[in-house]
């Protein structure tokens, strides 16, 4: 169980997803969600303890894009911040 910030997971067509950054790209990961508040989302399965989640600039986002990470987590609940590459 991972608990990512509440910003990170994006909803449509019936399913909730965040972009797992691995490789200098976006990837999206349909995850299934638990518990919920104003700061936090439990992810149950998609994504593991220690994946790269992107928090800001996630709306820009599209599976697969070219990212470039220029602020890393400090801790669980601190954002990492991506700039989505033009390709």
């Amino acid at each position: 169980v991972v608990l990512v910030p509440r910003r990170a997971v994006r909803r449509a067509d019936g399913e909730s997803f965040v972009y797992r950054v691995a490789g200098g790209r976006a990837q999206r990961v349909v995850v299934l969600t638990g518990y919920e508040d104003d700061q936090v989302v439990q992810v149950r399965e998609g994504i593991a303890a220690g994946d790269r989640v992107a928090v800001e600039g996630v709306r820009e986002l599209r599976d697969g894009i070219a990212v470039e990470v220029y602020r890393e987590a400090t801790t669980s609940l601190d954002p990492m911040t991506v700039d989505p590459g033009r390709e």
